[in-house]
């Protein structure tokens, strides 16, 4: 990644105003994410880069923009099996359309802008993350995010959905009559 900016970066100065997206993650933002430390450590080196490329290219005129999407409908659920994980139902456009996070990054970067997070709710946890909460609670809730709802309160979960309830309760003669 380092050699891909550093090419793209002296390839744009070319240009009238030279232009850098590097893509990361709100993972990228945050303290961790517990049980998958390497990936919200890459994600932390992308934050890092672009924070340091954006100044030291200043100078030559390239902008750069950091990109930091949550949760996105793509294959990465699939891929990385995922599919049952929390952050899928929950509620108010928390997942974005990828289209929608690309068109953002796109006129994050036109404009300038040196990091954008997609989503009103996205924005709220790392501003929240980085200013109120504990880095504790916040690992603690991207952790839960991104498993599987637990047994306990999964109906919680196909509420959220609109799915069928996938449990079936069986219920004895003396309960069905109360």
């Amino acid at each position: 990644m380092v050699a891909l900016a550093s090419d793209e970066a002296s390839l744009n100065k070319e240009h009238d105003h030279p232009r850098l997206m590097i893509v990361s993650s709100i993972t990228g933002l945050l303290a961790g994410l517990p049980a998958a430390a390497a990936y919200g450590a890459t994600k932390a080196f992308s934050v890092s880069l672009a924070r340091a490329l954006s100044l030291e290219l200043e100078s030559a005129g390239v902008s750069v923009t950091l990109l930091c999407p949550g949760a996105t409908r793509t294959n990465f659920a699939t891929v990385g099996k995922l599919e049952r994980a929390v952050v899928w139902d929950l509620p108010l456009g928390v997942v974005m359309e990828a289209k929608d996070v690309a068109q953002q990054g796109v006129d994050a970067m036109m404009y300038g802008e040196e990091q954008r997070v997609p989503g009103i709710l996205n924005r709220l946890l790392v501003d929240l993350a980085h200013s109120v909460l504990p880095d504790r609670f916040t690992m603690r809730f991207a952790q839960f995010t991104w498993n599987p709802w637990p047994k306990q309160i999964a109906f919680l979960g196909e509420l959220l959905s609109g799915q069928e309830s996938s449990t079936t309760t069986q219920t004895s003669d003396s309960e069905a009559d109360l």
